[in-house]
Protein backbone atom coordinates (compact mmCIF):
# COMPACT_ATOMS: atom_id res chain seq x y z
CA UNK A 1 0.00 0.00 0.00
CA UNK A 2 1.77 3.26 -0.59
CA UNK A 3 2.09 5.29 2.22
CA UNK A 4 -0.46 8.84 2.27
CA UNK A 5 1.01 10.81 5.21
CA UNK A 6 -0.61 13.76 6.50
CA UNK A 7 1.63 16.27 9.31
CA UNK A 8 -0.86 17.93 11.59
CA UNK A 9 0.49 20.33 13.30
CA UNK A 10 -0.95 23.42 15.49
CA UNK A 11 -0.08 26.39 13.80
CA UNK A 12 2.42 27.99 11.56
CA UNK A 13 3.45 30.67 14.07
CA UNK A 14 6.86 30.74 15.43
CA UNK A 15 7.82 27.70 17.25
CA UNK A 16 9.83 24.88 17.90
CA UNK A 17 7.59 22.53 17.03
CA UNK A 18 6.21 24.00 14.12
CA UNK A 19 9.68 24.38 12.43
CA UNK A 20 10.19 20.52 13.26
CA UNK A 21 6.71 19.87 11.62
CA UNK A 22 7.76 21.69 8.62
CA UNK A 23 11.27 20.54 8.07
CA UNK A 24 9.11 16.98 8.66
CA UNK A 25 6.99 17.30 5.21
CA UNK A 26 9.92 18.50 3.36
CA UNK A 27 11.86 14.92 4.68
CA UNK A 28 9.18 12.73 3.76
CA UNK A 29 8.07 14.41 0.81
CA UNK A 30 11.28 13.40 -0.79
CA UNK A 31 9.35 9.22 0.11
CA UNK A 32 5.85 9.59 0.30
CA UNK A 33 2.87 11.44 -0.74
CA UNK A 34 2.95 13.89 1.90
CA UNK A 35 0.49 16.94 3.19
CA UNK A 36 0.83 19.41 5.82
CA UNK A 37 -2.43 20.27 7.69
CA UNK A 38 -2.62 23.01 10.14
CA UNK A 39 -5.25 23.41 13.13
CA UNK A 40 -5.23 26.77 13.37
CA UNK A 41 -4.82 27.68 9.97
CA UNK A 42 -7.03 31.09 10.90
CA UNK A 43 -3.73 32.67 12.30
CA UNK A 44 -1.08 34.31 11.05
CA UNK A 45 1.90 32.83 9.05
CA UNK A 46 5.62 33.63 10.18
CA UNK A 47 7.31 34.84 7.56
CA UNK A 48 10.23 33.04 7.74
CA UNK A 49 7.93 29.84 7.57
CA UNK A 50 5.92 31.66 4.36
CA UNK A 51 9.22 31.82 2.84
CA UNK A 52 9.95 28.45 3.74
CA UNK A 53 7.19 26.99 2.20
CA UNK A 54 7.40 28.94 -1.01
CA UNK A 55 11.15 27.20 -1.50
CA UNK A 56 10.20 23.67 -0.37
CA UNK A 57 6.96 24.19 -2.80
CA UNK A 58 4.82 22.88 0.22
CA UNK A 59 0.72 23.77 0.29
CA UNK A 60 -0.53 23.39 3.57
CA UNK A 61 -4.12 22.75 4.04
CA UNK A 62 -5.27 25.45 6.36
CA UNK A 63 -8.15 24.63 9.08
CA UNK A 64 -10.35 27.64 9.26
CA UNK A 65 -13.46 28.49 11.25
CA UNK A 66 -14.99 27.52 14.78
CA UNK A 67 -13.41 24.43 15.91
CA UNK A 68 -16.42 22.39 14.71
CA UNK A 69 -16.06 23.73 11.07
CA UNK A 70 -12.27 22.94 11.79
CA UNK A 71 -12.96 19.55 12.93
CA UNK A 72 -15.47 18.71 9.77
CA UNK A 73 -12.80 20.24 7.59
CA UNK A 74 -10.24 17.87 8.70
CA UNK A 75 -12.55 14.78 8.62
CA UNK A 76 -13.22 15.67 4.79
CA UNK A 77 -9.57 15.72 4.71
CA UNK A 78 -8.45 12.62 5.50
CA UNK A 79 -11.18 10.76 3.67
CA UNK A 80 -11.03 12.37 0.18
CA UNK A 81 -7.34 11.98 0.69
CA UNK A 82 -7.15 8.53 1.80
CA UNK A 83 -4.87 9.13 4.19
CA UNK A 84 -3.52 6.07 5.78
CA UNK A 85 -0.53 7.86 8.19
CA UNK A 86 -1.73 10.50 10.32
CA UNK A 87 1.27 11.98 12.54
CA UNK A 88 0.26 14.38 15.23
CA UNK A 89 2.83 17.10 16.80
CA UNK A 90 1.38 18.69 20.22
CA UNK A 91 -1.25 18.12 22.55
CA UNK A 92 -4.28 19.81 20.40
CA UNK A 93 -3.36 18.02 17.35
CA UNK A 94 -3.02 14.81 19.32
CA UNK A 95 -6.60 15.20 20.46
CA UNK A 96 -7.84 15.94 17.19
CA UNK A 97 -6.01 14.02 15.18
CA UNK A 98 -7.11 10.78 17.73
CA UNK A 99 -10.86 11.50 17.50
CA UNK A 100 -10.86 12.43 13.32
CA UNK A 101 -8.49 9.95 12.76
CA UNK A 102 -10.35 6.85 14.23
CA UNK A 103 -13.72 8.11 12.66
CA UNK A 104 -12.09 8.02 9.18
CA UNK A 105 -10.04 4.66 10.12
CA UNK A 106 -6.91 6.11 9.08
CA UNK A 107 -4.43 2.99 9.52
CA UNK A 108 -1.99 4.47 11.54
CA UNK A 109 -2.19 7.10 14.17
CA UNK A 110 0.87 8.42 15.51
CA UNK A 111 1.21 11.19 18.35
CA UNK A 112 3.73 13.79 19.49
CA UNK A 113 5.39 14.87 23.21
CA UNK A 114 7.83 17.67 22.91
CA UNK A 115 8.53 18.35 26.66
CA UNK A 116 10.48 16.34 29.34
CA UNK A 117 7.82 17.80 31.95
CA UNK A 118 3.73 18.43 31.93
CA UNK A 119 2.84 21.07 34.48
CA UNK A 120 -1.30 20.50 33.31
CA UNK A 121 -2.10 17.24 34.97
CA UNK A 122 -5.17 17.75 32.77
CA UNK A 123 -3.18 17.80 29.91
CA UNK A 124 -0.80 15.12 31.33
CA UNK A 125 -4.13 12.82 31.98
CA UNK A 126 -5.20 13.65 28.22
CA UNK A 127 -1.84 12.47 26.56
CA UNK A 128 -1.66 9.73 28.79
CA UNK A 129 -5.26 8.27 27.64
CA UNK A 130 -4.51 8.83 24.30
CA UNK A 131 -1.04 7.46 24.31
CA UNK A 132 -1.52 4.32 25.96
CA UNK A 133 -5.02 3.73 24.08
CA UNK A 134 -5.63 5.54 21.14
CA UNK A 135 -2.65 6.14 19.43
CA UNK A 136 -0.25 3.48 17.54
CA UNK A 137 2.66 5.21 19.18
CA UNK A 138 3.81 8.73 20.03
CA UNK A 139 7.08 10.12 18.79
CA UNK A 140 9.16 12.26 21.37
CA UNK A 141 12.17 13.63 21.19
CA UNK A 142 13.99 13.62 24.19
CA UNK A 143 14.98 11.31 26.44
CA UNK A 144 14.08 12.84 29.81
CA UNK A 145 10.84 13.34 28.65
CA UNK A 146 10.66 9.46 27.74
CA UNK A 147 11.69 8.57 31.32
CA UNK A 148 9.71 10.81 33.20
CA UNK A 149 6.21 9.95 31.45
CA UNK A 150 6.98 6.40 31.63
CA UNK A 151 7.54 6.73 35.52
CA UNK A 152 3.95 8.25 35.18
CA UNK A 153 2.18 5.28 33.59
CA UNK A 154 2.88 5.76 29.98
CA UNK A 155 3.77 2.28 28.18
CA UNK A 156 7.03 2.68 27.37
CA UNK A 157 7.12 0.39 24.27
CA UNK A 158 4.73 2.76 22.28
CA UNK A 159 7.04 5.64 22.31
CA UNK A 160 9.78 6.27 19.24
CA UNK A 161 12.47 8.65 20.32
CA UNK A 162 13.97 10.57 17.20
CA UNK A 163 15.29 13.61 17.99
CA UNK A 164 14.85 17.19 16.11
CA UNK A 165 17.09 17.65 13.27
CA UNK A 166 18.05 21.16 11.70
CA UNK A 167 19.50 21.87 8.30
CA UNK A 168 22.76 23.19 8.56
CA UNK A 169 23.69 25.83 6.19
CA UNK A 170 26.34 27.74 7.47
CA UNK A 171 30.22 27.12 7.80
CA UNK A 172 32.09 26.86 10.74
CA UNK A 173 32.69 30.64 11.50
CA UNK A 174 35.54 32.33 11.35
CA UNK A 175 37.32 33.09 14.45
CA UNK A 176 35.83 36.14 16.11
CA UNK A 177 37.48 38.76 18.61
CA UNK A 178 35.36 41.12 19.01
CA UNK A 179 35.67 44.56 21.39
CA UNK A 180 32.52 43.99 22.40
CA UNK A 181 31.33 40.25 23.78
CA UNK A 182 28.00 39.51 22.65
CA UNK A 183 25.46 37.69 24.28
CA UNK A 184 22.63 36.38 22.91
CA UNK A 185 19.13 34.54 24.23
CA UNK A 186 16.34 33.73 21.51
CA UNK A 187 12.87 32.67 22.69
CA UNK A 188 9.46 33.62 23.60
CA UNK A 189 8.84 36.05 26.66
CA UNK A 190 7.32 33.22 29.07
CA UNK A 191 7.86 32.14 32.33
CA UNK A 192 9.70 28.51 31.45
CA UNK A 193 12.30 30.61 29.33
CA UNK A 194 13.32 32.33 33.14
CA UNK A 195 15.05 35.59 32.46
CA UNK A 196 14.94 36.35 35.51
CA UNK A 197 17.70 33.97 36.33
CA UNK A 198 19.39 35.19 33.08
CA UNK A 199 19.25 39.03 33.67
CA UNK A 200 20.41 38.56 37.43
CA UNK A 201 23.45 36.40 35.91
CA UNK A 202 23.97 39.57 33.62
CA UNK A 203 24.21 41.67 36.70
CA UNK A 204 26.81 39.69 38.46
CA UNK A 205 28.73 39.70 35.86
CA UNK A 206 29.86 43.89 36.76
CA UNK A 207 31.93 41.87 39.58
CA UNK A 208 33.60 39.35 37.85
CA UNK A 209 34.90 40.26 34.54
CA UNK A 210 37.90 41.20 33.78
CA UNK A 211 38.02 44.92 34.51
CA UNK A 212 37.96 47.08 30.63
CA UNK A 213 36.26 44.02 29.02
CA UNK A 214 32.58 45.09 27.33
CA UNK A 215 30.22 43.11 26.50
CA UNK A 216 26.02 43.07 26.09
CA UNK A 217 23.30 40.64 26.43
CA UNK A 218 20.29 40.58 23.46
CA UNK A 219 17.30 38.76 23.97
CA UNK A 220 14.97 38.38 20.82
CA UNK A 221 11.63 37.22 20.70
CA UNK A 222 7.88 38.28 22.26
CA UNK A 223 5.46 37.47 24.74
CA UNK A 224 3.38 38.43 27.54
CA UNK A 225 6.22 38.72 29.75
CA UNK A 226 7.55 41.47 28.04
CA UNK A 227 6.76 44.26 30.36
CA UNK A 228 7.80 41.99 33.15
CA UNK A 229 11.76 41.74 31.60
CA UNK A 230 12.23 45.21 31.14
CA UNK A 231 11.44 46.07 34.62
CA UNK A 232 13.60 43.26 35.92
CA UNK A 233 16.22 45.14 33.31
CA UNK A 234 15.79 48.50 35.12
CA UNK A 235 15.70 47.68 38.35
CA UNK A 236 19.11 45.48 37.90
CA UNK A 237 20.81 48.86 36.59
CA UNK A 238 20.93 47.47 33.03
CA UNK A 239 19.63 49.44 30.80
CA UNK A 240 22.33 50.22 28.86
CA UNK A 241 23.94 46.04 28.78
CA UNK A 242 21.04 44.15 27.99
CA UNK A 243 18.43 45.27 24.77
CA UNK A 244 15.44 43.71 23.77
CA UNK A 245 14.55 42.83 20.01
CA UNK A 246 10.94 42.13 19.38
CA UNK A 247 10.17 39.56 16.96
CA UNK A 248 12.53 40.91 14.10
CA UNK A 249 12.57 39.38 10.52
CA UNK A 250 16.35 38.49 10.56
CA UNK A 251 17.11 36.60 13.17
CA UNK A 252 20.42 35.08 11.63
CA UNK A 253 21.36 39.07 12.11
CA UNK A 254 21.90 38.62 15.69
CA UNK A 255 23.00 34.82 15.89
CA UNK A 256 25.84 35.88 13.30
CA UNK A 257 26.88 38.98 15.66
CA UNK A 258 26.38 36.84 18.75
CA UNK A 259 29.75 35.53 20.56
CA UNK A 260 27.86 33.56 23.36
CA UNK A 261 24.75 31.75 23.72
CA UNK A 262 22.61 31.46 26.84
CA UNK A 263 19.41 29.72 27.75
CA UNK A 264 18.12 29.63 31.22
CA UNK A 265 14.68 27.65 30.29
CA UNK A 266 12.73 25.81 33.66
CA UNK A 267 11.98 22.91 31.35
CA UNK A 268 12.56 21.97 28.09
CA UNK A 269 12.28 19.15 25.45
CA UNK A 270 15.16 18.98 22.97
CA UNK A 271 15.47 22.67 22.69
CA UNK A 272 16.01 24.09 19.20
CA UNK A 273 17.26 27.21 19.84
CA UNK A 274 20.61 25.77 21.07
CA UNK A 275 20.90 23.84 17.48
CA UNK A 276 20.32 27.10 15.51
CA UNK A 277 23.39 28.27 18.33
CA UNK A 278 25.46 25.31 17.38
CA UNK A 279 25.05 25.66 13.41
CA UNK A 280 26.85 29.38 13.93
CA UNK A 281 29.64 27.85 16.07
CA UNK A 282 28.37 29.27 19.24
CA UNK A 283 29.43 28.10 22.25
CA UNK A 284 26.53 27.12 25.24
CA UNK A 285 26.14 28.39 28.47
CA UNK A 286 22.64 26.47 29.40
CA UNK A 287 21.06 25.13 32.41
CA UNK A 288 20.48 21.07 32.71
CA UNK A 289 17.03 20.87 31.22
CA UNK A 290 15.40 17.79 28.90
CA UNK A 291 18.27 16.23 26.58
CA UNK A 292 20.63 19.45 27.12
CA UNK A 293 23.50 17.40 27.51
CA UNK A 294 22.66 15.69 24.45
CA UNK A 295 23.34 18.85 22.88
CA UNK A 296 25.99 20.89 25.11
CA UNK A 297 29.16 18.48 26.69
CA UNK A 298 29.86 20.26 29.06
CA UNK A 299 33.49 21.99 28.75
CA UNK A 300 33.77 20.86 25.40
CA UNK A 301 31.22 22.74 23.33
CA UNK A 302 29.72 25.31 26.02
CA UNK A 303 28.59 24.28 29.96
CA UNK A 304 25.91 23.05 31.66
CA UNK A 305 24.63 24.45 35.62
CA UNK A 306 21.77 23.88 37.27
CA UNK A 307 18.10 25.74 37.25
CA UNK A 308 18.17 29.27 38.70
CA UNK A 309 21.89 29.24 39.57
CA UNK A 310 22.38 32.53 38.55
CA UNK A 311 25.56 32.84 40.42
CA UNK A 312 26.97 29.47 38.43
CA UNK A 313 25.90 30.93 34.80
CA UNK A 314 27.77 34.29 35.59
CA UNK A 315 30.86 32.37 36.19
CA UNK A 316 30.77 30.10 32.80
CA UNK A 317 30.05 33.53 31.13
CA UNK A 318 32.89 35.15 32.53
CA UNK A 319 35.11 32.58 31.37
CA UNK A 320 34.07 32.23 27.82
CA UNK A 321 34.03 36.51 27.87
CA UNK A 322 37.73 36.35 29.31
CA UNK A 323 38.97 33.92 26.43
CA UNK A 324 38.52 34.00 22.80
CA UNK A 325 40.54 31.16 22.11
CA UNK A 326 37.86 29.00 24.54
CA UNK A 327 34.62 30.73 22.74
CA UNK A 328 36.27 29.73 19.09
CA UNK A 329 37.22 26.24 19.95
CA UNK A 330 34.18 25.32 21.93
CA UNK A 331 31.97 27.00 19.15
CA UNK A 332 33.51 24.84 16.41
CA UNK A 333 33.62 21.59 18.73
CA UNK A 334 29.60 22.41 19.19
CA UNK A 335 29.20 22.89 15.21
CA UNK A 336 30.54 19.45 14.60
CA UNK A 337 28.75 17.40 17.20
CA UNK A 338 25.42 18.82 15.56
CA UNK A 339 26.58 18.40 11.95
CA UNK A 340 28.04 14.54 12.94
CA UNK A 341 24.36 13.80 14.91
CA UNK A 342 21.59 15.92 14.23
CA UNK A 343 21.94 16.80 10.60
CA UNK A 344 18.83 16.92 8.47
CA UNK A 345 19.27 13.83 6.79
CA UNK A 346 19.99 11.99 10.14
CA UNK A 347 16.21 13.26 10.64
CA UNK A 348 15.35 12.11 7.34
CA UNK A 349 16.41 8.91 7.79
CA UNK A 350 15.18 8.21 11.17
CA UNK A 351 11.45 9.30 10.13
CA UNK A 352 11.85 7.57 6.68
CA UNK A 353 13.02 4.29 8.32
CA UNK A 354 9.66 4.62 11.08
CA UNK A 355 7.14 5.08 8.71
CA UNK A 356 8.31 2.61 6.48
CA UNK A 357 8.17 -0.28 8.75
CA UNK A 358 4.73 0.48 9.75
CA UNK A 359 2.42 -2.11 8.49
Amino acid sequence: MTKKVCIFTRSLQKGGAEKQSLLLVKALKNHFKTHLVVLYGDESIDDEYKDFLLKTEINPILLKGNLFQKFLGFLHFLRINKINTLLCFLYSTNVVGSIAGKLCKVKHIIGGARSSVYPNVTKLLVQKFLHNHVLDYTIINNKRGLENLTKKGFNSKKFIYIPNGIEINTAIAKEKNNKIINILSVGRFVEEKDYKTAIKAIACLKNIVASGTDYQYTIVGYGKLENEIRSLITDEGLDKLVKIVINPENVEKYYLEADIYLLTSIFEGFPNTIMEAMTYSLPIVATKVGDMDQLVKDNQNGFIVEVGDFESIADKLSLLINSPDKRNDMGKAGYMLLKNNFSFETFEEQYFKFIEQLH
